[in-house]
């Protein structure tokens, strides 16, 4: 008897893969500890994978990347040496016991909340998830992307080690920005000693938009500008461009008149 082989049939069957399974496949090394722990010794990849469940007490040596795999939860006790990519995934929650080295990135997934004194050691993508605010003393030590969030507070007790990607129009602080002329830029890095680097960065970020922001947080000024998140002083140390220290100077007038108001 011939049986019809559907796209549909193929998606199905895509979506019941085994972890060990799926692995084994791909020739992933992999060990048992005798106390149940499950060792990857590099990065693992299940990109858009259709493996749905994930083992408890799994540590990634590398990074592990999830990115349009079809599961809904991450396991407990997970340790990830690298970087943890669960993009465009169903993950809700993220588990209290899990350890991330690195970034963590989960744009495009249905993420709720952060626990209280979550600590990210490298950048925490939470662009377009529906998370409504910001978790007590929150830790990023990369960059922070809230933009497509219902976030709409930076809370004062916020610490983050590089730049804010943010959803101006959203956010209750008190904020000025300003965009840099990068063709004034440009014109400057020919005529003076500035580096040129810096101006193509501006012109051509997929990522940080040459916008300078200024936000009034933890009862001090944080200036933000495309991979610089500090205060005002640390940016006037590392910039020598005049027109980007003119246009962040603006940013803080204006908002020290909004605080004042």
């Amino acid at each position: 008897m011939l049986v019809e082989i559907t796209a549909t049939t193929i998606q199905q069957r895509r979506h019941k893969i085994n972890f060990f399974d799926y692995i084994i496949s791909k020739g992933v090394a992999f060990s048992r500890t005798p106390g149940g722990l499950i060792i990857i010794n590099d990065t693992l990849d299940l990109s858009d994978s259709g493996v749905t469940h994930l083992p408890d007490s799994l540590i990634v040596m590398g990074s592990l990347i999830l990115k349009g795999c079809a599961i809904d939860k991450l396991p407990g006790n997970l340790k990830v040496y690298d970087n943890l990519d669960a993009k465009n995934t169903k993950v809700r929650v993220l588990p209290i016991d899990m350890e991330i080295g690195r970034a963590i990135f989960l744009e495009n997934t249905r993420i709720e909340s952060l626990s209280d004194n979550f600590h990210c050691y490298d950048s925490l993508d939470l662009e377009n998830t529906p998370i409504e605010r910001l978790p007590k003393n929150l830790r990023v030590n990369g960059y922070l992307n809230i933009k497509g969030t219902l976030i709409t507070e930076l809370r004062d007790d916020l610490l983050i080690g590089g730049p804010l990607l943010v959803d101006l129009e959203n956010l209750q602080n008190l904020v000025a920005w300003r965009s840099v002329e990068t063709a004034a830029l440009a014109f400057e890095a020919e005529h003076s000693q500035i580096p040129k680097s810096a101006v193509l960065l501006a012109q051509n970020s997929e990522i940080f938009s040459p916008i300078i922001l200024a936000v009034w947080i933890s009862r001090t000024i944080r200036i933000s500008f495309m991979n610089f998140y500090g205060t005002m002083e640390q940016f006037v140390a590392i910039h020598d461009s005049e027109i980007i220290k003119a246009t962040m100077f603006e940013c803080v007038q204006e908002l020290n008149e909004k605080i004042k108001e």
